[in-house]
C-alpha cells in the first residue's frame, strides 16, 4: 500500500521509514507494554489484553480503506501533472 501511494522518487525511503516504524513500534515495544502489564496485572491477563491492539488496528485498516482508492488517484493526477510541466532536454 506504501509503495502504490508514494511518488517514484521517494519510494524507497517511504518504505524504509514504513519497516524502522514497525519495528520500532511493533517488535520494539510490544514485548516492553506486555510485561509492564504482566507485572502489574499478571501474564494471563496481559496476554488476554493484547489482542484489543489488533482491534485498534482493524479499525485503522477500515479507515484507512477508505482513503485508500483517493489517495492512488490523488497520486497518478499529481505524477501526470509533473510530467506536462518537465523541460524537454
Amino acid at each position: 500500500m506504501v509503495a502504490r501511494l508514494t511518488h517514484e522518487s521517494v519510494r524507497a525511503s517511504a518504505l524504509g521509514t514504513l519497516t524502522v516504524a514497525n519495528n520500532v513500534l511493533g517488535l520494539a515495544t510490544g514485548p516492553f507494554v506486555v510485561g509492564i502489564l504482566a507485572d502489574r496485572l499478571g501474564l494471563l491477563a496481559a496476554l488476554q489484553l493484547t489482542p484489543l491492539v489488533y482491534a485498534l488496528a482493524i479499525v485503522a485498516l477500515i479507515f484507512g480503506k477508505r482513503w485508500y482508492a483517493s489517495g492512488v488517484e490523488r497520486l497518478h493526477r499529481r505524477s501526470a501533472a509533473a510530467s506536462d510541466h518537465v523541460p524537454a532536454r
